[in-house]
């Protein structure tokens, strides 16, 4: 009795997943900065999406990108301002899917690119050093490393 439901289960579950299907989501979409540039916002959390296809293929989707996306943004300095038809285009290249993906977002998304550089900046102390009464302190304090190489945007980096 238990096999025959076995079986039955194993030939309803193709069936039915050959079938085409809509499904509600949450997808976190992760852009990718190209090489040399560095984004002010990497990632957005939780997009309510809805999928579109085979259910072979949601399925798929679903476990092995396992609600996350990442989109390579253009090789370019400057503002990004994605709206819903914009993301969506994006997704649609990106995905490498038969599955449709369709982001419900009502606001624009907005992500700035700059040029990643690198800067040393020297260790600098505003600390002020005081021995107790019959103590001193002999020489200089030093630090280590006397500087740190800092990595970022080229904007914020050259006002430092």
């Amino acid at each position: 009795m238990i096999i025959c439901f076995i079986l039955a289960f194993l030939v309803w579950i193709p069936v039915k997943l050959e079938k085409d299907y809509s499904a509600q989501g949450k997808l976190d979409i992760h852009f990718v900065a190209p090489k040399g540039y560095v984004l002010s916002e990497k990632r957005l959390s939780d997009v309510s999406v809805n999928y579109f296809g085979n259910g072979f293929e949601i399925l798929k989707f679903k476990l092995f990108h396992k609600g996350q996306m990442d989109i390579t943004l253009p090789d370019r300095q400057g503002d990004f301002i994605f709206r819903n038809d914009q993301l969506n285009a994006l997704i649609r290249e990106q995905s490498n899917t038969e599955v449709d993906i369709v982001a419900n977002t009502l606001e624009e998304i907005r992500l700035f690119s700059d040029l990643q550089t690198e800067k040393l900046v020297p260790v600098v102390s505003a600390l002020k050093f005081e021995a107790k009464p019959g103590y001193f302190i002999q020489g200089d304090v030093a630090f280590i490393p006397d500087s740190v190489r800092i990595k970022g945007p080229k904007k914020i980096i050259d006002s430092m």
